[in-house]
């Protein structure tokens, strides 16, 4: 294979040269090697083609190397008619993770998700690096990776025996996120987002910023970014919570100035207790917390919790956490929404803004 088809940095001159004695001094011989290449989202400006190794047990070796690719972005301006573009250079980094094992791996065992885990440990340790670097530098631009944010599919291979003439080279799919050219909406689409521009700008609606929360909460999802999705999606909720018992109680003769007291320090005690103590009573309904057939009881085990962890503790949710987080908390709303429309005689103007969506 000449250089310009070489897919790999780490090839087995590569390997012989820089790896090997280094292996060979900790009496460690790998019988299979799992290779990824893939670009990162932005630039770290690593020493070029260097190898970072971690020994993770006596059994196993990664390494990681880092190159810069320079790109040419065009920027648009905004003209109707553009003319010659403008290019600006910029960079991204190409990273190259290895995992080396001296375990035997039967051959029926290296399927997908074996592929799969092992890329998942790689990334993880990839991570250390990068909050390592921004730590030690600042650099803000830089942050922790996952799968959404990294290219839908990447390149892959394993090498068994350290036969580099004979690898077993694969595609691996991270998300099915990929970019795509959305169809035009109706004109009566159109003139629907038109008409609820006016409302909004007109504060008309005033459960339009939990709902963006939400939206904002699914787009985070979507991105990778789980801390800020859940956080988001438990600020929805949160925020659709004080906003209905504030028109509620509205509808109930009640001021301004009573409602803010009882939304405030020390009558607001938390979230849980605010509603077991607002809602039951004017919706009905089951309110019980710690029934987890219900979805108060499932928001606060998988939303308001984990939002708690993640806020108090540093906790860094995963995939299926956020996923579900935010499943509960657009339950429970819809759950509320249900049981509001059963007592639309009561309280039709909360009603009516749930339903002028």
């Amino acid at each position: 294979m000449s250089e310009k088809e070489r897919p790999f940095f780490l090839n087995k001159a590569m390997y012989n040269m820089q790896i090997a004695p280094i292996f060979k001094r900790e009496n460690f011989r790998p019988k299979i090697i799992f290779q990824y290449a893939l670009f990162l989202p932005f630039q770290l400006p690593f020493p070029p083609k260097g190898f970072i190794t971690h020994i993770i047990s006596q059994y196993e070796r990664l390494t990681f190397s880092f190159e810069d690719k320079v790109i040419d972005n065009q920027m648009l301006i905004g003209s109707y008619r553009e003319g010659k573009p403008i290019n600006l250079h910029s960079a991204k980094t190409r990273v190259e993770m290895n995992y080396f094992t001296s375990n035997k791996v039967k051959n029926n065992s290296i399927d997908d998700n074996y592929i799969s885990d092992v890329f998942d440990n790689l990334l993880s340790h990839l991570n250390k690096i990068i909050v390592s670097y921004v730590i030690k530098t600042k650099d803000t631009s830089v942050y922790k990776v996952t799968r959404e944010m990294l290219p839908p599919n990447i390149l892959c291979r394993y090498i068994k025996n350290l036969d580099f003439d004979m690898p077993e080279d694969n595609i691996l799919m991270l998300h099915n996120q990929v970019p795509y050219i959305k169809d035009t909406i109706s004109i009566d689409e159109f003139l629907e987002i038109q008409q609820y521009a006016m409302f909004i700008k007109n504060g008309i609606n005033p459960f339009v910023i939990s709902e963006e929360f939400m939206l904002g909460a699914k787009r985070r999802y979507m991105e990778g970014n789980y801390k800020e999705a859940v956080i988001n999606a438990q600020t929805s909720l949160e925020t659709f919570l004080t906003t209905l018992y504030k028109h509620m109680c509205l509808e109930e003769g009640k001021t301004e100035q009573v409602i803010e007291q009882q939304l405030s320090f020390p009558q607001y005690k938390g979230v849980t207790q605010f509603v077991k103590d607002k809602f039951k009573k004017r919706l009905g309904g089951n309110w019980d917390i710690r029934d987890r057939s219900g979805w108060i009881g499932k928001w606060h085990l998988k939303s308001n919790k984990l939002r708690n962890k993640i806020v108090h503790s540093g906790y860094e949710p995963n995939y299926q956490e956020t996923s579900e987080s935010i499943h509960a908390a657009t339950e429970l709303r819809l759950y509320i929404v249900d049981l509001l429309k059963k007592k639309s005689q009561k309280y039709p103007k909360c009603n009516e803004f749930i339903y002028k969506k």
